[in-house]
């Protein structure tokens, strides 16, 4: 590696590694700043190469984060095409960053699209055996199945996003990141107002609430401003 060639690895990680902080602390203006800074310096490295989709995809979740659905979706478009160039379809990361993408779309009220994708991100994830996104899938296919009107799905899809969510927050033996414990939140909610909307099961709705308010709390208490 030349001497340039590494002064734009260390700026591009300076960067990446500023985002992914603030991001996960849920400094959101200053994450987009960073991830910014990062994609700028990833272009030194060439058009395709995978550190531009991963500044790509800080930019994309800081998006999602403030419910700029379509700036969201654009940079996951852009991640994931990059991703598919450089490791073909079937990969974690792609199929991943599908269901990302799925959920952008579908926020945005892209059905049509947000079900290809999901469906594609689904297929993948059999044939290389993956399991460890099954809750995030989950919770997209169940947006996508509301939208659709097709409520039975909707509700066995929350259900097994929110079980899937609280399982892999109480089982982790490490700390997760802010992302997952967000989309856990998020997941859950979802599920609790389906069933109050439905008029069902108003209990067991509160139940799930209960279940996931530590991990909203301590969200919470993260992204408030420090006081001296």
């Amino acid at each position: 590696m030349s001497s340039s060639q590494w002064r734009s690895q260390m700026a591009w990680l300076d960067a990446q590694e500023d985002g992914d902080f603030y991001l996960f602390v849920r400094r959101y203006d200053k994450a987009e700043q960073a991830f910014q800074l990062a994609a700028k310096e990833a272009k030194a490295f060439g058009r395709n190469d995978p550190r531009g989709a991963r500044s790509l995809t800080g930019l994309a979740r800081v998006a999602l984060a403030k419910r700029d659905f379509k700036g969201a979706a654009a940079s996951f478009q852009e991640a994931l095409s990059i991703k598919r160039k450089a490791y073909g379809n079937y990969n974690s990361d792609v199929s991943d960053l599908m269901t990302e993408l799925a959920r952008a779309q579908v926020m945005q009220g892209n059905v049509g699209e947000a079900r290809k994708l999901i469906d594609e991100a689904t297929s993948i994830k059999k044939k290389i055996k993956d399991e460890n996104t099954l809750p995030e899938s989950s919770f997209v296919d169940a947006l996508i199945s509301k939208r659709e009107g097709d409520m039975r799905e909707a509700n066995w899809n929350y259900k097994m996003a929110a079980d899937g969510f609280l399982h892999k927050l109480k089982s982790l033996s490490y700390p997760t990141s802010t992302l997952t414990m967000q989309n856990g939140v998020d997941a859950v909610h979802a599920y609790s107002n389906f069933l109050r909307e439905q008029r069902k099961e108003t209990d067991v709705a509160a139940i799930y609430d209960a279940e996931i308010a530590p991990v909203e709390k301590w969200l919470s208490e993260l992204a408030a401003p420090a006081t001296e």
